[in-house]
């Protein structure tokens, strides 16, 4: 208060109250720093309003740069920081230490620059301006700060530093005496905090979802026949099943119980009927057939009973996909995001059916609409897997990664997605660092489903780290064959048991298990056959016709399975086995692909060239620098040519170190030819060879050799730039 700021306690009970519950939720969605106040007292309280407070912020974080100052915790006492029962965003920022919570001189006035936008004199550069605050010119006409400080018995929980300007309070408005109205239960509002986590957070965030269902637990355990609980506790349930969150037999049953519940304690309730439905379609993803008729009939009343609710038709549409009718599937999926304003979730159910049914240019321009105002984590993921499967823009897809929230890199979807940009540019150390970000040691997606070491072996491999990919596919087999114990039919897990017997050298044993899955794939395709390929199983163990005649066919399919796209054959390594064969070129031109990339490749003008860095053979790998400095002067004398179209430096750089085939290079560079070499210096002397490939075959235009004295060299760097 001396300092000029006005301190706020209340000292209410944080565990009821409507009005202070949305009001915290608000200051917390505005406030320009959040200090946790973590001491003993919070230690020992396991359960608490303050920890619903604590991960509401630590979620915020998500949608901020890696640099915005937005976390501040305070420790009042001598509680450890590495004990410290707190979510781990806490844990990755800067702490301060006020003994006694004694707030000093020094610490208000740091706050108050850290307002600003300013940095700390003298030390690391750890705060700065967040993304809601005024530019700086603004921030200084500021009034008084609001510093609201709840209290948990005598323990300060949490402080929230808001930049707002001090204004008198408005005087109550007059109303008119209203009738007493009951109060709402404590089960309620738990209901209530629960659905506003799972309806304002984010689908595919676990964390979130787990959340959520303990408040709804507490309120079944307050109140058991309440049906709102049921049908939200369903709900949750749904999600999990849906996005293999929680796709277990316990999940099914308990999915199937609470639907149940809701129904019967509130039989005329459209969402409990929904829930119904709803768990019904998630029980029955691999068979729907069975009832269909039915289901569809009950969607259909409910539809006509409430013509605009979306998720009636949102459920019409998931309904009309399972029983191959894609136009009706595709209709009722646009009603939905139509009617609820386009909804992410409604959004992205319909970019999910577009791209199962090869309607890649709709899906772009849906996800390109919705996205700038609904950056969800389906549309993020969806966003990337557009630009590299279907626009084959590798790059595109690793800049969209950039604006992931950190959680979404750890989920099973996003970590795949992640993994996959990198490996399709060929960078396996990003893409083992990709796959290292969750610790779920099964990866259960529709993207992908299988062993974590699938990814971290795939890694390896492409680094040529051999060793580490032996011992990661020895992981495979162990962790497929615990599943196979429980399910001897798992298509998932033959699948990669085959793969990996094939890379252990163990291919006999692998063939007979791909032939199997041939076998089982003609006659029903199943869930996991609906995301995943068998051409490059086939590949693995070698079978090179099988996989040429299975490519084939897919491209021509257009089920509700994920094609096999242009870009799919151009970037996935799976592929490269293949790339030699003539076959495969005759599939690149018939595999489905963006309308202007035939033109965009017709119109890289012939006059293109790129310089790619030479690859340093001296004995001395200290000598790097002279080898990058020969390609980057040889760039440099081409660049001088008239007419002669050079790409930059820094881009072709990029791919140093990197293998990626030279037609993908050029692709992404836009050039039509590639100039690639080595260089070895050894004394006075160096040899450099050159190479200038043509991008549409790949094949070699003209190549030599030239040894020289280093006194020589810039004479030889002019001679290859004429022969170029």
């Amino acid at each position: 208060r001396a300092a000029g700021v006005e301190v706020w306690f209340d000292q209410s009970e944080l565990v009821g109250g409507d009005a202070w519950d949305v009001k915290i939720r608000g200051q917390i969605t505005r406030c320009a720093l959040f200090m946790p106040v973590i001491s003993a007292n919070t230690q020992a309280r396991r359960e608490g309003y303050f920890r619903i407070e604590w991960r509401l912020a630590a979620q915020r974080t998500h949608a901020m740069s890696d640099d915005t100052a937005f976390l501040l915790p305070v420790v009042i006492d001598d509680t450890r920081d590495a004990d410290a029962k707190v979510p781990a965003e806490f844990k990755a920022v800067q702490w301060t230490r006020l003994p006694g919570g004694e707030t000093s001189p020094a610490f208000v006035t740091r706050v108050k620059k850290l307002l600003e936008g300013e940095t700390e004199d003298g030390g690391q550069k750890t705060e700065h301006r967040t993304r809601n605050q005024e530019p700086r010119a603004n921030n200084r006409r500021l009034g008084r700060l609001w510093w609201a400080l709840p209290i948990l018995g005598v323990t300060m929980a949490l402080l929230l530093v808001m930049k707002e300007g001090r204004k008198d309070p408005a005087p109550p408005p007059t109303v008119a005496k209203a009738a007493s109205v009951a109060p709402v239960s404590d089960a309620r509002k738990l209901v209530a905090q629960a659905r506003q986590i799972y309806e304002g957070g984010d689908e595919l965030n676990r964390e979130n979802l787990f959340f959520a269902e303990d408040l709804v637990k507490r309120a079944l355990t307050l109140d058991p026949s309440d049906p709102e609980a049921w049908e939200l506790s369903a709900s949750l349930s749904y999600t999990m099943v849906w996005h293999l969150i929680d796709n277990s037999e316990q999940r099914h049953t308990t999915l199937l119980s609470q639907s149940a519940r809701a129904l019967a304690l509130a039989p005329q309730s459209v969402p409990a009927q929904l829930a119904v439905i709803n768990a019904r379609l998630a029980m029955n993803f691999n068979s729907l057939a069975v009832g269909a008729a039915d289901l569809e009939q009950e969607l259909l009343a409910l539809a006509a009973r409430e013509p605009r609710n979306w998720q009636v038709q949102s459920a019409l549409g998931s309904t009309y996909r399972f029983l191959n009718r894609p136009e009706e599937s595709i209709l009722a999926l646009q009603r939905a995001v139509e009617l609820s304003g386009g909804h992410p979730r409604a959004v992205a159910d319909l970019v999910n059916v577009l791209w199962r049914r090869k309607r890649y240019a709709e899906a772009d321009v849906a996800i390109a609409a919705a996205l700038p105002g609904h950056p969800t984590g389906r549309l993020l993921t969806f966003d990337a897997i557009t630009k590299l499967r279907w626009r084959g823009n590798a790059a595109a897809a690793r800049q969209s990664l950039e604006a992931w929230p950190a959680w979404l890199l750890q989920e099973d979807r996003g970590m795949f997605v992640a993994w996959q940009t990198w490996m399709w540019s060929r960078d396996p150390q990003r893409a083992l660092r990709a796959a290292q970000g969750t610790q779920r040691d099964y990866v259960r997606d529709a993207n992908f489903y299988g062993p974590r070491e699938v990814l971290t072996a795939q890694s390896h491999e492409l680094a040529g780290n051999t060793e580490a990919a032996r011992a990661d596919w020895q992981t495979v087999l162990t962790r497929v064959e615990r599943e196979l114990a429980a399910e001897p039919e798992n298509d998932a897990a033959l699948y990669w048991k085959a793969w990996a017997l094939a890379r252990l050298g163990q291919t006999a044993e692998a063939q007979p298990i791909a032939r199997r899955l041939q076998q089982r794939n003609q006659s029903s395709l199943s869930v996991f056959f609906k995301g995943t390929y068998l051409a490059p199983l086939l590949v693995t163990v070698g079978q090179p016709d099988a996989a040429f005649a299975e490519i084939k066919a897919r491209i021509g399919v257009f089920d509700d399975s994920l094609g096999i796209t242009r870009a799919r054959l151009e970037l996935d390594p799976a592929f490269d086995p293949l790339r030699t064969d003539l076959r495969f070129r005759e599939l690149l031109e018939s595999a489905p692909a963006p309308k202007d990339t035939a033109a965009s490749a017709a119109k890289v003008d012939e006059k293109s060239v790129a310089v790619l860095a030479f690859a340093n053979l001296s004995d001395d790998k200290a000598n790097e620098y002279f080898s990058d400095g020969i390609s980057e002067e040889l760039l440099n004398v081409l660049a001088k040519i008239p007419d002669l179209k050079v790409a930059a430096r820094t881009s072709a750089f990029y791919f140093k170190g990197k293998e990626v085939p030279v037609p993908e290079i050029a692709k992404q560079l836009g050039v039509a030819y590639v100039v690639e070499g080595s260089v070895r210096k050894q004394g006075d002397k160096v040899r450099i060879t050159a190479q200038l490939i043509k991008a549409a075959d790949g094949f070699h235009v003209w190549s030599d050799t030239f040894t020289r004295d280093l006194k020589d060299i810039f004479a030889v760097q002019d001679e290859i730039a004429g022969l170029i």
